[in-house]
């Protein structure tokens, strides 16, 4: 009699058990993207590029070039001879969304060129120039 009721114990404890784990879906966690590059891109302009593709913009003013970028992050980029926005041609990471934040006043000539995996742009209302072919050979 008591072996027939352990017997009953564990297959109900089985059942719990399988029905709890199966009820948990595998893919439950969810992976905070992490930065791999950063820089400036104009005199108090930032930006960041995720692992998943997010490239922010942020700070005050407007985005320019030329001299006045920056490129930190997880691999090594030359920027001797660097024609274009950092992000054109970075050695990872593909860009699928460009998030533009409040205080960034214009976006110049060919920013985002390039960027085949673009797909969406937020922008906020602080920005009020776009320069032309801004986002030229991109998905938009």
């Amino acid at each position: 009699m008591k072996i027939r009721e352990a017997a009953i114990r564990l297959t109900l404890f089985a059942i719990l058990l399988a029905t709890v784990l199966f009820a948990v879906p595998v893919n439950a966690v969810e992976v905070t993207p992490e930065v791999i590059y950063y820089g400036s891109c104009g005199d108090g302009v930032e930006w960041t590029l995720d692992s998943v593709g997010n490239l922010v913009i942020s700070g005050k003013g407007a985005i320019e070039f030329g001299d006045i970028f920056t490129i930190h992050g997880l691999y090594k980029v030359d920027v001797q001879n660097w024609i274009g926005s950092p992000w054109t041609h970075l050695p990872s990471g593909k860009v699928v969304t460009v998030e533009i934040g409040d205080g960034v006043t214009s976006i110049p000539y060919r920013a985002f060129n390039g960027l085949d995996d673009l797909e969406s742009v937020q922008m906020a209302d602080s920005v009020t120039s776009i320069g032309l072919e801004a986002f030229i050979a991109t998905k938009l």
